[in-house]
């Protein structure tokens, strides 16, 4: 064998040590890639259900609003019309004498 089939015989081992590191990087990336789509899934589903958690709780309050408005409305209601009433009496007990 001459310098040059020596040559040739170690030029095709060093391609096919950097074909095989190519392989495994690829093989690295690839997973890598499915790692980090399997997170980004895991942080959206959280994030989804910190919304929904953050929407039922925002739902909740307005109904809480909601219902302490209508007490309340009923409450002045109530005043105002007892507030009539007084004035209507003393009115009418002061138009008397």
């Amino acid at each position: 064998m001459d310098w040059r089939d020596e040559y040739i015989k170690k030029l095709n081992e060093d391609v096919g040590e950097v074909k095989g590191d190519l392989r495994g990087l690829r093989a690295d990336m690839k997973a890598l890639g499915e790692s980090l789509h399997a997170e980004i899934r895991s942080v959206e589903n959280s994030l989804r259900a910190e919304i929904k958690a953050g929407e039922t709780s925002l739902h909740n309050e307005l109904n809480d609003f909601r219902r302490e408005t209508r007490v309340f409305a009923r409450w002045a209601f109530g005043f105002m019309i007892t507030m009539v009433i007084g004035f209507l009496g003393v009115i009418r007990t002061g138009s008397g004498h």
